[in-house]
């Protein structure tokens, strides 16, 4: 019985059907709405990171320090910088006082903040007249590191940041009664 059924399918397919079947088939036109919503939103997500990285790619991450010294950038393995004797902020200085030199200096860390720490015989006096021998400051604070040059003629200020460390070194020259600072690199 199968086989008559297939017979007979077989015997009424028209001539018009064979002929249709022969024919190529047609290609759908493409859909140009979607393609160009697509390659839209791969741009849009290119220019999304791309500004990202331009706004944030820096935030917290280099941790660069710029260190000016009385208005003079000090950077590693660069001229020393000569600073004659600045007094302490007393209007009356003991002789004890005058033994003492200040230097001014300004951090500035590419990041959040930056450790600094004085050797002995040296202080960091913050701009509200608190004294430290450590202290964590943010970018763009102004300090004076205070040596004592009556029992010492060298001096270090270490400045860390996160991925930095500067040692400044002063030397106290008797003769000219000035200060030599001078930069390197320290590890981190």
């Amino acid at each position: 019985m199968k086989n008559e059924i297939l017979a007979r399918a077989i015997t009424e397919i028209d001539d018009d059907l064979l002929a249709e079947a022969r024919e190529p088939v047609k290609k759908k036109k493409p859909n140009y709405r979607i393609m160009i919503t697509k390659y839209a939103a791969a741009v849009a997500a290119c220019f999304v990171l791309v500004f990202s990285f331009m706004f944030f790619g820096n935030y917290g991450r280099s941790g660069e320090l710029d260190i000016s010294i009385d208005g003079q950038s000090i950077v590693a393995g660069e001229d020393d910088i000569l600073l004659p004797r600045i007094s302490v902020h007393a209007t009356e200085q003991t002789p004890r006082d005058m033994k003492k030199m200040t230097v001014p200096m300004e951090i500035k860390v590419d990041g959040r903040t930056a450790s600094v720490t004085a050797s002995s015989g040296g202080v960091i006096h913050t701009e509200s007249g608190e004294e430290y021998e450590t202290l964590k400051v943010k970018s763009g604070t102004g300090i004076e590191w205070v040596v004592d040059v009556s029992f010492k003629s060298q001096f270090e200020l270490t400045v860390t940041s996160k991925k930095q460390t500067l040692v400044i070194k002063a030397i106290y020259d008797s003769e000219r009664e000035c200060l030599i600072l001078s930069a390197t690199e320290g590890k981190n």
